[in-house]
């Protein structure tokens, strides 16, 4: 962000936690690029179960401090902060640990209990935030940092880990430098006369403090053992943080994800084992956020003693992209009873082979480009055939490509390019989740921003199977009878290659189900269907956020009468954030039809049926 009338730019004061060696506070423990590496961080904190932390807080900033971890099991008189309930004072109010002068210290006791340490499916070692807590604009100025806790003799005599690589720390935040106790003093240093700021470019989308990946990327090599700690705090008023890794998986609860949703006020520990070298981002999964900066990239370097990866069959798959009207069977409009909505859009086509001249039958569900199945340890092979007027490639999620999105080679119109993807074991079900499937989607990457792409109507599904658990001819999983992908999206036509062709008003956005409105598809019977007794899975997509999401991001899917697995819980609806996949499976019980879609949105658009025989 760059200073400007209505911007201060990019460069804001702040007082931010710095590690020192002993209680004189004269020698930094971490040198100047260590320190450059955790951002608004500083120094993270470590210690083991049956440790006591002994923290001397020396304040060198202009306003009140106080240094408040959350997870770990302490007493008021170390707490770090003051609160009251209706009206009356909690815990051990006027103690210098809810707020230390400037220039005068603390010494915090937290005595670190099993229960702070790492659960059964937890990394070996997990994090959790500490922050200031003497005033509200704490956070905004700056006042965050961390703790690791580990098992017993995990750390060496230096306090580092011995049996992890590398420890990530993305702390993912909005800071809004107008909340901030420094606020005025950074007005009064950067803004000119006749200068008016715009509060939202006072609004910094930031990973540790950097926004648009300035900071230093994230390193490893190649099959190394790497822990990430995942946090946020302040939201900035906005909504959840799907974020994702590029050209990796993470494990996170003993499963496989692509993607994970932070929610104000949580940390995460998740690990990862990369398969591939290259450079890749990491961040906001939603594009809002990405373009107001908050991403960062991490570089895995090959490792020479790494072990080669050695896949014993290539599935291929002959793919087009095709422009196409996306038919609505009807439209309920009072004023025209009758109107039929046609949407000029673009879409991957399956074919037989590579004259492309037999297309798959029913392999597109409206927008919804034909579900790909491979299983893990294969080769994934597309030939893509580009038959529009603008530059598109394939990119698949769930760890499966060597290129960050914007490297990946696109076709030109007329041209035909194949990919070859290596599957890696970290794309299919972990083997704590009892699924033998699951799902990533795939898209065109190569446009500036993807939502151009996606609302142009290219997208899909990719179904990783694991080995044991799947048909080896086709690949699809045989725990299940039925598979049913649904991508739930409001596509905004504006965003789309073709909103001059479309020329839409009253539905220049729509709420949708692969693409359909209120199930319009005059397919759907013969769609969304089983028998008594069949086991269904659904893999369901969320797109973004322009869909009527509640104030934190978030609705419900439900399925009517019939129950689905959510997490290992039988349940009639499960919860849903923006750009993530969620995979449900449903024994039909009961025959009827039945209807799906999202609770905040099915007015909207996002409901259709299903039928049980």
């Amino acid at each position: 962000t760059t200073k400007s009338t209505t911007s201060l730019g990019s460069t804001y004061k702040k007082c931010v936690f710095r590690y020192y060696t002993d209680a004189t506070f004269t020698t930094r423990k971490f040198s100047t690029k260590e320190e450059e590496k955790y951002g608004i961080l500083g120094g993270i904190m470590r210690a083991e179960v049956g440790d006591t932390v002994e923290a001397k807080i020396m304040n060198k900033c202009t306003i009140p401090i106080s240094f408040h971890p959350q997870g770990l099991l302490i007493n008021n008189a170390n707490e770090g902060r003051a609160y009251s309930f209706d009206g009356q004072n909690v815990g051990d109010q006027g103690s210098k640990d809810d707020s230390i002068p400037p220039g005068e210290s603390f010494m915090y006791n937290w005595p670190i209990f099993e229960q702070s340490g790492p659960g059964p499916n937890d990394p070996e070692g997990v994090f959790y935030l500490i922050h200031s807590q003497a005033s509200d604009s704490d956070i905004s100025s700056g006042l965050v940092t961390g703790i690791v806790i580990y098992p017993e003799d995990v750390l060496d005599m230096s306090n580092m880990p011995t049996h992890i690589d590398e420890e990530w720390f993305v702390y993912i935040s909005v800071f809004n430098e107008q909340d901030s106790a420094y606020y005025t003093t950074n007005y009064d240093n950067l803004a000119d006369v006749g200068d008016t700021i715009d509060p939202e470019s006072d609004k910094k989308y930031s990973i540790n403090g950097y926004i648009f990946g300035n900071g230093p990327s994230y390193q490893a090599k190649v099959q190394d053992k790497i822990n990430i700690y995942l946090g946020t705090l302040d939201g900035g008023g906005e909504g959840m943080f799907p974020t994702s890794f590029d050209g990796e998986n993470v494990v996170r609860n003993g499963l496989n994800k692509h993607a994970i949703t932070m929610s104000f006020g949580a940390s995460e520990s998740v690990t990862m084992q990369p398969i591939h070298s290259g450079e890749f981002i990491l961040g906001a999964r939603e594009e809002i956020y990405q373009n107001k900066g908050m991403q960062a990239s991490y570089i895995i370097h090959d490792n020479p003693d790494a072990t080669n990866v050695d896949a014993t069959n290539s599935r291929i798959y002959y793919l087009a992209v095709e422009e196409y009207n996306l038919t609505q069977a009807e439209i309920f409009d009072p004023n025209n009873p009758s109107e039929v909505l046609k949407t000029k859009k673009a879409h991957y086509v399956l074919y037989d082979d590579l004259t492309y001249t037999s297309p798959v039958a029913d392999t597109n569900v409206g927008t919804l480009g034909p579900t790909l199945h491979v299983r893990a340890g294969e080769y994934l092979t597309i030939y893509l055939k580009n038959d529009l007027d603008f530059n598109v490639n394939f990119f698949p999620e769930g760890g499966l490509t060597t290129h960050a999105k914007g490297d990946l080679l696109s076709a030109a119109n007329g041209q035909v390019l194949y990919y070859t993807f290596y599957v890696p074991e970290s794309a299919a079900p972990s083997a704590d989740n009892p699924q033998a499937s699951t799902a990533y989607a795939y898209y065109n990457s190569y446009q500036d921003t993807s939502s151009y792409s996606i609302d142009s109507g290219l997208f899909g599904s990719i179904i990783v199977s694991k080995v044991a658990f799947s048909d080896p001819v086709t690949a699809k999983p045989n725990d299940v009878d039925k598979e049913y992908v649904l991508f739930f999206n409001s596509y905004n036509e504006s965003n789309s290659h073709y909103s001059s062709d479309n020329n839409l008003s009253q539905y220049q956005q729509t709420i949708s189900i692969n693409g359909y409105i209120d199930g319009n598809d005059v397919r759907y019977a013969a769609i969304y269907n089983a028998t008594e007794g069949n086991t269904i899975r659904w893999y369901v997509f969320s797109g973004d956020n322009n869909m009527d999401f509640d104030e934190w991001g978030y609705d419900r899917y439900f399925f009517g009468d019939n129950k689905i697995q959510s997490n290992g819980r039988t349940v009639y609806t499960a919860g849903v954030v923006a750009n993530q996949v969620n995979v449900f499976d449903m024994y039909a019980r009961y025959s009827g039809e039945f209807l799906f879609g999202l609770q905040n949105n099915y007015e909207s658009g996002t409901i259709d049926k299903y039928y049980i025989a």
